[in-house]
């Protein structure tokens, strides 16, 4: 048998067929499950043993449990699209510059109570094929913390938001070190919301973390607020004689730089290009135009949350009283030459 087995081995290698099996890490081999939490980001894991390279192979994930619904498909060294089931597109992902050393795994985005069940990862090689079965378990708790920046004061004080959504059960959601409690509201589905204000100073640490925990379910995460500017503020510099309102936003002291970003009423992120650095200082300057909506918003792109806006609506007043002081010097400039022709002639 073993003589056999050994003519195979060398049959496939002088045909150039490149023997491998499949492995999902420790995970998988432990016989346990991939663990994901609704909301989050997971990666079932598989790559090729030995190790060796991908990039030419082909590559399916599917689902087992239904009837191998398409999830995610690599051939020809690209994505492949056209029959992948609706409810994971723009979801999955290979890493592609680890193809090359033999990973196969697959990263799911935003995960969904509906995704639990059994995943296949198949993979065809030049002449030889292996898959490997993967369990994702989705387990009932809300979506990972999220620390915003809402508002810096002339204080120095920092307003932070710690938030979480898609609890079927009431958590506990607290800032360690701290006090603060937690409001609650409740989302289209029926799940529970929690979230936190808390204001801080800058210390010698300079971090904060925010902990929520339900039953044996804890999870926790940090801000480091030393590179937290200034809110962003916003002036006008001038109306020209076309009616356009010259704006101007400014923040200061973020590390690393921060972004402007202008909006309009709607929320539209208006095309201003891009703004300017003057040391610590960051400047984004835009024309506007009065209309139906004369609203218009800045905020810093890291931290959406950190926005200020301004309404123009009354830039018409110096739009008219500047055409009106042209218009009244227009007529007397020309009421005196008309004098002084008169003048003239009986002279």
């Amino acid at each position: 048998m073993e003589g056999v087995v050994m003519i195979l081995l060398l049959h496939w290698s002088l045909s150039g067929a490149q023997l491998f099996i499949l492995e999902g890490g420790g995970v998988v081999e432990g016989g346990g499950v991939v663990v994901a939490a609704s909301g989050s980001d997971i990666t079932l894991p598989c790559s090729l043993k030995p190790h060796m390279s991908a990039v030419d192979m082909e590559v399916k994930w599917t689902r087992q449990d239904l009837g191998d619904k398409l999830v995610h498909h690599y051939k020809n060294k690209q994505d492949k699209t056209d029959d992948q089931d609706p409810s994971y597109r723009g979801r999955t992902s290979l890493f592609k510059e680890e193809l090359q050393y033999g990973k196969t795994s697959l990263l799911l985005k935003n995960v969904q109570w509906s995704d639990g069940g059994q995943y296949r990862c198949g993979v065809q090689g030049t002449g030889a094929y292996d898959e490997l079965t993967i369990n994702l378990t989705v387990k009932d708790i809300g979506t990972p913390l999220k620390i915003s920046v809402l508002s810096t004061d002339v204080s120095g004080g920092i307003r932070l938001l710690c938030e979480t959504t898609g609890w079927e059960f009431e958590p506990e959601l607290l800032w360690l070190g701290s006090e603060e409690y937690a409001s609650l509201n409740y989302g289209h589905n029926g799940r529970i919301n929690v979230s936190s204000n808390i204001t801080v100073q800058k210390t010698e640490t300079n971090c904060c973390t925010c902990v929520v925990q339900q039953g044996d379910q804890r999870m926790k995460t940090s801000i480091n607020i030393s590179g937290v500017g200034t809110h962003p503020e916003i002036r006008k510099e001038y109306t020209d004689n076309s009616g356009g309102v010259h704006l101007l936003c400014e923040t200061k002291g973020w590390w690393p730089e921060a972004e402007l970003q202008w909006l309009d009423s709607r929320r539209t992120e208006l095309n201003s290009g891009p703004g300017q650095s003057h040391g610590d200082r960051v400047t984004h300057r835009i024309t506007v135009y009065r209309n139906d909506n004369n609203t218009y918003y800045c905020r810093v792109k890291q931290h959406p949350r950190m926005e200020t806006h301004i309404d123009i609506s009354g830039q018409s007043y110096n739009i008219w009283k500047y055409s009106t002081i042209s218009l009244i010097i227009l007529i007397v400039c020309i009421v005196g030459w008309k004098c002084y022709r008169r003048l003239s002639k009986r002279a």
